[in-house]
């Protein structure tokens, strides 16, 4: 197993970085060294957040919403693009595990910080509203994308993309450094990517931000080893993996709430058998899911369709990753496995694929694949509709 170290040093003399702001005088400074992920956290920020070796934020603080505004670095109800420079919580690394760490801060925010190839960073408040702002280094750029997204661009070509889900906003203040508050039912959510971010992964970035998407699901190796790191937006949701061979991957999905959701799954090559040419079989409670060809039949399944579906795609990056987003039309716990095609199960979830598209039309939503039948598009309005409720809300 790759080692990691959590190293505790005293610093005591003016340390200079072009990737870190200068630190002064007795202080101290923890550094988390993950497979993809590495930080220092001092007594105020995250320092240097790097992914795969790209510097994204040189620095990242957090502070309570009024007590920003009792310092008077942001005034009172202005938008979240006015916010000055936070002096920053007090910030200390908790709980770490293989792939996660947690970041503590005073103010009663934490940063979720997992060690996998999109070095996931989930912000959320305990109670109270909260700012964060991120400082970027000379060759990183951030603009706002709208839909409360902001894109996050290096010289180098790696991107990082910045999104809210629920209570929340996000944007760019006139530094250049980007700037969040988040509600005590918001998140705040940053995925990296080694390159230019694609069209499948708006299209996840769309289903978290919406609440849709409530849960991720990595295999990552370490050392020759497979484990298992869980991302979760949300608290009505847990995903737990009840084991994981190189046939199969299974996990329990619970849901405190009767409606559906999407889980979506990240398999590198070499980690489960069969799954490696991007065609995998998906069982949900013993029975055969159906394939759907779009991400928004995903979200249509979720939002109460007659069955529960899958989606099977072949990452554009080098890293030969399947993805596997899992659609559950209803809960509470489901059951859900997924194996490497070995033939004589595709030809099981064929025909089960084929029979319900015969009883169900697929359909999507903009954005999300190919134009269906006005028809189908009319017959299932209402359950957009009622899906559509579920947005976040921004300030």
């Amino acid at each position: 197993m790759i080692p990691r170290s959590l190293t505790l040093l005293a610093v005591f003399f003016l340390v200079t970085s072009t990737a870190a702001p200068a630190v002064v005088g007795a202080q101290e400074s923890t550094t988390y060294d993950g497979q993809h992920v590495q930080f220092s956290v001092d007594d105020t920020a995250l320092i240097d957040y790097r992914v795969d070796g790209t510097t994204f934020f040189e620095r990242i603080a957090v502070q309570s919403k009024q007590q920003a505004e009792q310092s008077g670095v942001v005034s009172v109800g202005a938008d979240v693009s006015s916010l000055g420079s936070l002096a920053g919580s007090g910030l200390s690394l908790g709980s770490t595990t293989d792939v996660e760490t947690t970041v503590r801060a005073d103010s009663g925010a934490t940063l979720d910080v997992h060690d996998n190839t999109h070095g996931i960073v989930v912000f959320q408040s305990e109670q109270r509203t909260q700012y964060l702002q991120a400082n970027l280094s000379e060759t990183t750029e951030a603009t706002y994308q709208g839909d409360a997204t902001v894109l996050v661009e290096t010289e180098s070509g790696p991107q990082a993309s910045v999104f809210v889900v629920g209570e929340g906003s996000v944007g760019v203040n006139d530094d250049g450094d980007l700037t969040a508050t988040v509600g005590p039912d918001g998140y705040l959510v940053v995925r990296t990517y080694e390159d230019e971010r694609g069209t499948d992964d708006r299209n996840q970035e769309q289903l978290i931000a919406d609440g849709v998407a409530t849960g991720e699901v990595y295999l990552v190796q370490r050392g020759g080893e497979t484990v298992v790191d869980t991302v979760a937006y949300g608290r009505n949701t847990t995903v737990e993996v009840t084991s994981q061979s190189a046939d199969a991957l299974d996990m329990t999905v619970d849901r405190a709430v009767e409606s559906g959701t999407v889980i979506l799954t990240s398999i590198p090559q070499g980690t489960l058998d069969g799954a490696g040419d991007g065609t995998v079989n998906v069982t949900v409670d013993g029975e055969v899911a159906g394939e759907a060809l779009t991400y928004g039949e995903l979200q249509m399944a979720a939002g109460g369709g007659q069955t529960s579906k899958y989606l099977v795609q072949q990452s554009s990056n080098a890293r030969a990753t399947t993805e596997v987003g899992i659609a559950l039309n209803h809960f509470s716990e489901r059951q859900v496995t997924i194996r490497g095609d070995d033939g004589d199960s595709a030809e099981s979830s064929e025909s089960t694929a084929e029979a319900s598209q015969t009883s169900q039309t697929s359909t999507t939503t903009p954005g999300f694949g190919a134009g269906v039948a006005v028809l189908a598009l009319l017959a299932t309005l209402a359950g957009l509709v009622g899906l559509a409720g579920r947005v976040r809300r921004r300030d």
